[in-house]
């Protein structure tokens, strides 16, 4: 039973005592409440558990395609006095 289930109860208590405009006003509550935390929980699962198994890996695609496209921005570092920029390309 979630919690949206409570509002559900209450207008059924309603109804079965005959407050028919509390058993409506609870009803329109009930629904509206109940779409939103469906929404609310639909997006976080589905943000937690399925975009972000993806996502990662979209953000290495970019990744390594941005070393692709921009090879010669990346500064030229001196290491053991060889330019690794230099080798790098060269090796390639």
């Amino acid at each position: 039973m979630d919690v949206p289930d409570t509002f559900l109860a209450m207008v059924k208590v309603f109804n079965y005592l005959r407050w028919e405009r509390a058993g409506i006003a609870m009803f329109v509550f009930f629904i509206g409440f109940w779409t939103w935390v469906s929404l609310l929980y639909f997006h976080a699962i589905f943000i937690t558990r399925v975009l972000y198994r993806y996502f990662r890996h979209y953000l290495n695609l970019v990744m390594l395609y941005s070393v692709y496209k921009d090879f010669d921005l990346i500064p030229c570092v001196p290491l053991f006095h060889i330019c690794v920029h230099v080798f790098l390309t060269a090796a390639v």
